[in-house]
C-alpha cells in the first residue's frame, strides 16, 4: 500500500522484495487487465481490516449489487 511504504522499502516475508518492484509488477498486471476491457477495483488489506463495512460497500458498488 503506497500510503504506508516508500518506493525503496523492502517487503518482509519469506523472500525479500523491493517495494517499487512489487508496485511495477502490479501495475503491469493491472494494465493487462484493463487493456483487455475489464474494470478493476483494488482493495487494500489495511482498508478492509480497519473499515470492513465501507470496503464491502465499495465492492458492492463496483459490482453494481
Amino acid at each position: 500500500n503506497p500510503r504506508y511504504f516508500k518506493h525503496d522499502d523492502e517487503s518482509k516475508g519469506i523472500v525479500t522484495h523491493n517495494v517499487q518492484k512489487i508496485w511495477d509488477r502490479d501495475a503491469r498486471k493491472q494494465k493487462i487487465i484493463t487493456d483487455n476491457g475489464y474494470d478493476l477495483l483494488v482493495v487494500w488489506e489495511h482498508d478492509y481490516k480497519w473499515n470492513k463495512e465501507s470496503t464491502i460497500q465499495k465492492c458492492k458498488d463496483f459490482l453494481g449489487i
